[in-house]
Order: structure tokens, then sequence, then C-alpha cells
């Protein structure tokens, strides 16, 4: 023990140097040693008064109020007796508060969950009733082809001259080229579906399960170790579950966007404005982002009259902002500036980001395909931000470009409407 002692001190670990005082005091009682004792119970309690190690405060007043009540000095035994059992209603109330804000966590986290659950059986429902609906057409429409051709031989069998078969096999053709070219739509259409639902069902089994799990397993770690972590292990951790719940929530505002996208359940509302009006709430919200990755921001827009849906413009363009914020790296610049061209307002929002590959680019808009790539400092996505804008910009009556230059940045375009068409 006196090694141990040795580094403890020389490594100045000054909760498990309280701690070994402590043992040494409990060895002194069981030998009799009772000044021993107080000697080290009274170094123990010291050290740990300084660090308020609470544990270790309580174990040196027992040893201390043990080590009096032997050798008779009981008004000592007393008063120590005494100040253990305030550190032992301390330490209660503590964990009491612990169990208690343990519990909220796993109720919030549980209702979370229920959300998700619920709302991942309304989507299979749909799509099902969705594939259930084609396959119904995919069956009526077979069964026309076939009474086509049945009918096309009748008809051949029934008519004798050569000009009258040519004619109906030429109709028979068209009529089957028809029918392919609406089951290679319908065909189409399934496989879009197919792509949405195996977007969706990946989003919920990687990205919303991984950042729960890390959420879970470092409030795991901080309950368990909380008392015998520093203050920076702390801070540490907290902003670990701070940035994963961050995360977490972003990705089911994403969601349920995509979802009530996908069921048609956003109106357009356009009404007349001024651009700069528009985007006041999508400027003002970055302000914290680009400080903390120390981005320049230029801001250079005109007092433009527009025609516009508010929600679904300031959707679109928090977006492409928190895209460019993501894939620029620390003091890099991003602007935003616009020009009137052929009755649109183009908004331009261009980075000194990473840019992207052209496979990259031909696969943003892209359902299914899109897959979301860490930021410069690993900031995480979800891959729908860019699908969503897409659709909201042609559903605003307008459209996105977008060019990009990989190692120089990227400029996403927005049109907008300048008035009613």
């Amino acid at each position: 023990m006196n090694l141990a002692l040795k580094i403890y001190k020389k490594l100045n670990l000054k909760r498990d140097l309280a701690h070994n005082y402590n043992l040494f005091a409990v060895l002194s009682i069981n030998k009799s040693s009772y000044q021993d004792a107080i000697k080290y119970a009274n170094l123990a309690a010291e050290i740990a008064e300084t660090i308020d190690s609470k544990a270790n405060q309580f174990e040196a007043y027992i040893n201390l109020s043990k080590s009096y009540e032997a050798i008779g000095d009981f008004e000592k035994a007393f008063d120590f007796l005494a100040k253990s059992n305030g550190i032992h209603i301390e330490l209660t109330n503590a964990e009491i508060q612990q169990k208690v804000a343990d519990i909220t966590l796993k109720y919030d986290y549980d209702k979370k969950l229920q959300e998700v659950e619920n709302q991942r059986k309304i989507d299979l429902a749909k799509q099902k009733a969705s594939i259930d609906l084609q396959n119904m057409i995919i069956a009526i429409i077979s069964i026309a082809v076939f009474l086509l051709v049945v009918l096309s031989i009748f008809l051949i069998n029934s008519v004798r001259t050569k000009k009258k078969k040519n004619e109906l096999l030429t109709e028979q053709k068209k009529s089957i080229d028809l029918q392919n070219a609406q089951l290679e739509e319908l065909n189409q259409k399934l496989n879009e579906l197919n792509d949405t639902k195996d977007k969706f069902f990946s989003i919920i089994a990687h990205d919303l399960k991984n950042p729960i799990y890390s959420l879970n397993t470092m409030a795991q770690i901080v309950d368990s170790e909380y008392e015998t972590m520093d203050e920076t292990e702390k801070k540490d951790f907290i902003g670990h579950i701070s940035r994963s719940s961050s995360h977490v929530y972003s990705l089911l505002d994403n969601l349920l966007t995509w979802s009530r996208s996908q069921r048609n359940q956003i109106k357009y509302l356009p009404i007349e404005g001024n651009i700069v009006d528009f985007l006041k709430t999508s400027f003002d919200g970055i302000e914290i982002q680009v400080s903390d990755k120390d981005i320049e921001f230029f801001l250079d827009l005109e007092n433009t009259t527009i025609y516009s849906d508010v929600n679904l413009l300031n959707t679109i363009v928090r977006n492409i902002l928190s895209n460019a914020i993501k894939f620029t790296p620390p003091k890099g610049q991003i602007k935003v500036s616009g020009k009137v061209s052929e009755g649109y307002f183009l908004l331009s929002i261009k980075d000194s980001g990473v840019g992207m590959t052209k496979e990259k680019l031909d696969t943003l808009f892209t359902t299914g395909k899109n897959v979301s790539t860490p930021g410069t400092n690993n900031e995480k996505g979800t891959g729908l931000g860019m699908i969503i804008s897409k659709e909201f910009a042609i559903k605003n009556g307008g459209d996105i470009k977008v060019t990009s230059i990989q190692g120089e940045g990227t400029e996403f375009t927005v049109y907008i409407p300048k008035k009613a068409n």
C-alpha cells in the first residue's frame, strides 16, 4: 500500500489517495491501533473535502467516529457520526434525483420509439395498399390484353381478305405496344415505390438506430461512473449526448417532412412578398452554425418582390444552407446572392466547400440512391434534405440547379417565380 500511496501522490490522484488512507484507517481499527486510525482518517477527510468527494468524506467520518468511540472520546465520536449522517443524506438525495432523471429519460425515449413505430406501420400499410392496387391494375390489363388477342384472332378468322387481315394485325400490334408501354410505366412506378420503401427502412434501421444506441450507451456510462468522473469528462460526455440528440431531432424532423410530402399533406399557399422578408428566419437560424465553424457568411440580396409559399421556400433555403455549412471547412466562405431572369428570381447559395463528384451530382435528388456523407467536422445527415428541397422547389413553381467542382465548392440556384403563373 505504501507503493500505491507514492504512485497516487506522484500522479496527484487525490480521490484514490483519500480512498487508500481510509483503507489504512480501517486496517488500524481492526488492529486496535486507534491513534493511527485517527491519523489516516483525518488525512482522508482533508483530501476528500478539498475535492468534494462525498463518498470518501462519509467513509473518513465513520472511521473517525469508530476510533474516538473506541478510545472513549464519545463527544468527538458523536460529532463525526453526525457529519457522516449528513453526507449520507446528501448521497441518498443525489441518488434519488438521478433515478428520477433516468425514469424521465426512459419515458421520453420509449415515447419517441413508439411514435416512430406507429409512423412506420402507417407507411407500411399505405405502401401495401398501393402495391395491391398496382397488382390489380396489372391483372386487369393482362386480362384486357388476353381478350384483345382472342378478339383479334376471331376477326382474322372471320375476314378472308389479306388486306383486312393486315389491318387487324397492325391494329393488334399497336394495342400490344400500348399495353406494354403502360405495363412499363406501372413497373417503373412500382420500382420507385420500392426504392422509397427501402430508403425509409434504411434510415430507420441505420441512421436512427445508431445515434439512439450511442445516446443510450453514453447515458449508461454517465449513470454508472458519474461519481468518479472529473468535470472535463462530464462536459465531454454531455457534449456527445447533446450532439447525438440534435442529430436524432434533425433526422426525425426530415423524416416527418418527407413523409408528409409523399402523402401530399403539405399545402401550397403562395403570396407576394419581399425576398429578404421571406428568408429572414432562414438566415437568423444559421448564425450559431457559421460562428462555430468560423465561416464567413456574405448576404447580398436586394429588395425584390417574389411569388412563393413562405414555408416551402424557407425549408428549401435552410436545407441548402445547412448542406453548405456541413461541407465547408473552417475559415471557408458562403455567399448568398440573387438576380432576376426571365420571370424568375434566381437565388444563389455558393460555398467554398469540398464540392461533389459527377456521380454524387447525378444522384443528389434521387430517392433511394442519394446517400448522406459526413461533413468536414464529421457532421451527420439523413440524405433527405436535398430530395425534399427539390420536391418543394417544383411544388413552389420553380426548380433547383446545381453546379459543383470537387475541391472548389458548390453553387445551388433556386428558381423562384416573380409572380403567379
